[in-house]
């Protein structure tokens, strides 16, 4: 479920970026009456310069998340009492410390 939250708003993230991208290049094309707003230019612009740091940002925090991520379902998906519980402490151990982090 997570997987294609993300798949479709990575997909949305895109399409949003192209679109602002296409339309800032019409707007340099030229004026045209009823068409070109310097406020829309403006937020266009904006936009991209947003969509830009939100991209250089992504890496960071997927380095940062996900440790959490491997770790926690480790915890979960060993059950309990076959011996490998030493392995589940330190999933869940690793888990809480990189939260406390």
């Amino acid at each position: 479920m997570a997987g294609q939250e993300v798949l479709g708003a990575s997909i949305t993230f895109i399409l949003v970026y192209r679109r602002n991208v296409r339309e800032v290049e019409v707007l340099k094309q030229g004026a045209v009456i009823h068409q070109y707003s310097v406020a829309r230019a403006y937020q266009l612009n904006e936009n991209i310069a947003l969509m830009k740091m939100f991209t250089r940002m992504v890496g960071p925090l997927m380095a940062a998340t996900t440790p959490a991520f491997l770790f926690y379902p480790a915890y979960r998906l060993i059950p309990g009492g076959i011996g490998y519980d030493g392995l589940r402490y330190f999933s869940i151990d690793m888990y809480d410390l990189w939260l406390a982090v």
